[in-house]
């Protein structure tokens, strides 16, 4: 029966699909090869400074996820316009999104810099001194780049939201490449002789990934922003027609929309990213070898969850136009569609993990006493994250979509603290599993997820709040 649903769709919708979720995976795929290759670099810095980088990268990651999520709430009422073809609508819904969540990322920001210092110290005070003393450094560089990473994070979601992915695909290329370039730069320094000019730079070191972030993060926003610009002298409804700053005055009805999906969301996931910061400090005492094993492996699982991370932004577009036509049929065939698609693509992934694994970490130039840790933990990855990753992640995004944010956010936070935190703490503290239980508790979570919103895409109550 669902597969009778399903062909009809796919015939009629699958072009649609691709032309939204091809450049978003592109997209992805240069964010997370940034990363590895910063991962990389700084690994050859030694385990100190890889160790390091784990530990702010867990603490960043949930303040710019928080924010990430906050911009689904703009995707998704630039979506809903689109699909009901408002071009009035459109312009609104961007402008109130971009001008309220810039500011509160620079909000942000000033929390962030104000509390830096003891919370670095009360999380990783135990870490090793010179860890915990890079941990500082790097933490500082990172905490500037926020603002810049809410502005284009929720102007990428705005253009997502009428479907153009082609352009912050092009945008998220140069932030790319600018910050591998700017990485290496600081990391390994630059001498360049051409005679008239002559270059002796020596790097900064450790500093290098935050310092090459935050010059990419100037360029990411001044490409993103051109497009906007350009956009309001487009005809047709991808024309985002933004209007003049200087006239923004907030609309409590658009704002209402917006923050009703956004602010649920980034509860959600802030809360979701506490709890990972928490178990982080569950494997602070665990030693060096295993955080910088964690560190590599969760950049090895970062390339491994590229179609997942990308197929999440693409069925948060796709399912916002379907509930703006008013099509709950079309909704949830987009869901069970995206969900089977990147099941299938997990598939093939973990083969090719198994055949390639042995180069791929010896990319990272791990020590010897980090490398089998790290095969350990990809092992244990491939099964739980092709059976039930999908159905747990994917299936909430377009649960979101269509507004059923409450229930997708008390799901998240149950599991996440019974499974994920309880879980880590039981395996790597009371039965001494060490890093591997860690993982093993993040698999837990997956399932829980499955447990709940698997059940629920099948019946109609997650509709209630669509208007549909």
């Amino acid at each position: 029966m669902i597969q009778d649903k399903l062909v009809p769709f796919l015939r009629e919708n699958g072009r649609k699909i691709a032309r939204i979720s091809i450049p978003v995976l592109l997209e992805h795929s240069s964010m997370t090869l940034m990363n590895v290759v910063s991962t990389a670099l700084a690994t050859s810095l030694g385990s100190v400074a890889v160790s390091a980088l784990g530990l702010v990268h867990t603490v960043n990651l949930a303040l710019l996820l928080a924010i990430n999520a906050l911009a689904v709430g703009g995707t998704v009422a630039v979506a809903r316009a689109f699909g009901r073809q408002d071009r009035v609508g459109i312009g609104k819904a961007a402008i109130q999104s971009i001008v309220s969540i810039t500011m509160i990322g620079l909000a942000v920001t000033l929390l962030v810099w104000v509390t830096r210092v003891p919370l670095v110290n009360w999380l990783y005070g135990a870490a090793d001194p010179e860890v915990l003393e890079a941990t500082h450094v790097m933490y500082r560089l990172y905490t500037l780049s926020i603002p810049l990473w809410a502005y284009i994070s929720i102007a990428s979601g705005v253009l997502r939201g009428v479907g153009d992915t082609r352009t912050t695909f092009f945008v998220s290329i140069a932030t790319s490449l600018t910050n591998l370039l700017f990485t290496y730069v600081f990391i390994r320094g630059l001498r360049l002789d051409l005679g008239f000019l002559e270059i002796d730079y020596a790097g900064v070191g450790y500093r290098g990934p935050a310092l090459g972030m935050l010059v990419a993060r100037v360029i990411g926003a001044v490409a993103v922003t051109v497009p906007l610009l350009r956009s309001r002298r487009k005809e047709g409804m991808n024309a985002i027609r933004m209007g003049a700053l200087r006239r923004y005055r907030p609309d409590r009805r658009t704002l209402s929309e917006i923050y009703r999906i956004a602010v649920p969301a980034s509860v959600e996931q802030l809360i979701f990213e506490i709890g990972k910061i928490i178990t982080s400090t569950i494997i602070v005492g665990l030693g060096t070898a295993s955080l910088a094993a964690n560190t590599i492996a969760w950049s090895v699982l970062s390339m491994f969850n590229l179609p997942g991370a990308s197929a999440m932004t693409s069925t948060t577009t796709l399912a916002g136009q379907a509930i703006g036509e008013g099509d709950r049929g079309k909704t949830r065939s987009t869901l069970l569609v995206m969900t089977g698609l990147i099941m299938a693509i997990y598939v093939l992934l973990s083969l090719l993990l198994l055949a390639f694994m042995k180069p791929l970490i010896g990319m990272y130039g791990a020590a010897p006493d980090v490398v089998p840790i790290v095969r350990t933990l990809l092992l244990s990855l491939l099964v739980p994250m092709t059976l039930f990753w999908p159905a747990g992640y994917i299936v909430a995004a377009g649960l979101r979509a269509a507004g059923d944010v409450k229930h997708v956010m008390l799901v998240a936070i149950v599991s996440m603290w019974t499974m994920r935190v309880g879980g880590a703490y039981l395996l790597v503290k009371v039965a001494d599993m060490g890093i591997l239980g860690l993982w093993i508790s993040m698999y837990a979570d997956w399932v829980f997820r499955v447990a709940f919103f698997g059940k629920r895409i099948f019946g109609d109550r997650w509709f209630a709040r669509s208007g549909i």
